[in-house]
């Protein structure tokens, strides 16, 4: 009878051994089936937070070893293999746009919008390396497959370069991942493609971001400021079926010149930006409001004058030509969504005078890395 018990016992622990271990594999199909679709997300983001991430080995777990989920690099080639990827073949088909910028615009709002980011401490850990095995020493964070990101609703910077370069190479595109190293010691990570011959990094939110608007981002624009050291840069593409992860070296992003926006790329964004606006309201352009910021005078047969001076911060160094065409529907956004006004009062002031106005006059200036919008508004009495 002893026998029976003690056997009892042993299986009933083995299974929740058992158990444990799998509870931390990636997820199911059948479990997958629960992930909601990205319009059924309903969870908003904060401004991009680096999560320290540890520095490579040369050497990865295998995958069936779940320690791969404490090493960046290792995390890559486990979690974006293509069993991993077709998980989320439903939001990549959702998101997938005409071109790549529209796709790598489509990612970052819908990240933006559904994915929460979340740091969690890292977990202090210790492996031995023993005949050519891994070893990791100190404490790290916990990496996850894009199907369980998306499953949770949150993650690490980590967890956000993986689901980022997973969509994208499902979406038939090929995604390289920074390791971005900070000069005070934490590390950060990040996505990136090229676009018309030029590296954009794509972080949690929108905007995409050339190389030298990003270290700038990083150095006097982000609320948690850090200056950039190095980026180390991989490469990831499927070859036949199999993941494969290239380090295709590391550089000092700071050796790279910022391109200055010019009087031609702020005619270019005024132009689009009234087309828009007259596509969405019923108000025209009407050159007779252009100096009303100026002098204060109506003309004739004008009534109920208003100007105001929007100023999207760090939006002039944000622009990019190549990155032109969603890079006016993100500016759109700002200037007349609710959401993006920090004074929702301010707001209502000028959507109501937006609204009783059938005339206006656009200018678009730049203040250093600023762009600065004056909207001139008024009522045209017909009949004058």
């Amino acid at each position: 009878m002893k026998r029976v018990i003690l056997a009892f016992i042993i299986c009933y622990f083995i299974i929740l051994a058992i158990y444990g271990l799998g509870h931390l594999i990636s997820l199911e199909e059948k479990e997958l089936k629960e992930i909601p679709t990205p319009t059924q997300l309903q969870t908003p983001i904060p401004t991009p937070t680096p999560t320290p991430v540890q520095t490579p080995s040369d050497i990865c777990i295998p995958c069936s070893n779940n320690y791969w989920r404490y090493d960046f690099v290792c995390a890559l080639r486990c979690a974006l293999r293509p069993k991993e990827i077709d998980l989320i073949s439903n939001f990549a088909e959702e998101l997938k746009g005409a071109d790549i910028e529209e796709s790598t615009w489509n990612i970052l709002n819908w990240e933006k919008k559904w994915i929460k980011y979340e740091f969690i401490e890292p977990t202090d850990i210790k492996v031995k390396r023993t005949d050519h095995s891994f070893r990791i020493v100190g404490s790290v964070p916990l990496y996850h497959t894009p199907s369980e990101t998306c499953y949770n609703k949150r993650g690490n910077c980590g967890d956000y370069a993986i689901l980022t370069a997973a969509l994208l190479l499902k979406m038939g595109y090929k995604p390289y991942v920074l390791v971005v190293a900070f000069e005070d010691g934490e590390f950060h990570a990040a996505t990136a493609v090229e676009i018309k011959g030029e590296f954009f990094v794509l972080d949690q939110i929108p905007p995409i971001m050339d190389l030298p608007t990003y270290y700038n981002h990083w150095a006097y624009y982000a609320d948690n400021r850090h200056i950039i050291d190095n980026i180390t840069v991989y490469e990831v593409r499927i070859t036949e079926g199999e993941v494969n992860v290239t380090e295709m070296g590391t550089f000092d992003i700071s050796m790279y010149l910022d391109r200055i926006i010019t009087q031609e790329d702020l005619q270019r964004i005024q132009e689009d930006i009234v087309a828009l606006i007259e596509k969405e309201y019923p108000i025209e352009l009407d050159y007779n409001l252009k100096d009303y910021d100026e002098d204060w005078y109506l003309p004739w047969g004008y009534t109920e004058g208003r100007s105001w001076k929007i100023t999207l911060k760090n939006c002039a160094d944000y622009y990019n030509p190549k990155a032109h065409k969603h890079y006016i529907k993100y500016i759109f956004d700002r200037l007349m969504n609710y959401e993006n006004w920090k004074d929702s009062k301010k707001y209502g002031m000028f959507l109501k005078d937006f609204s009783n106005s059938n005339r206006f006059w656009l200018k678009v200036e730049a203040d250093k890395s600023d762009l600065i919008f004056t909207f001139n508004l008024a009522r045209q009495i017909y009949g004058y």
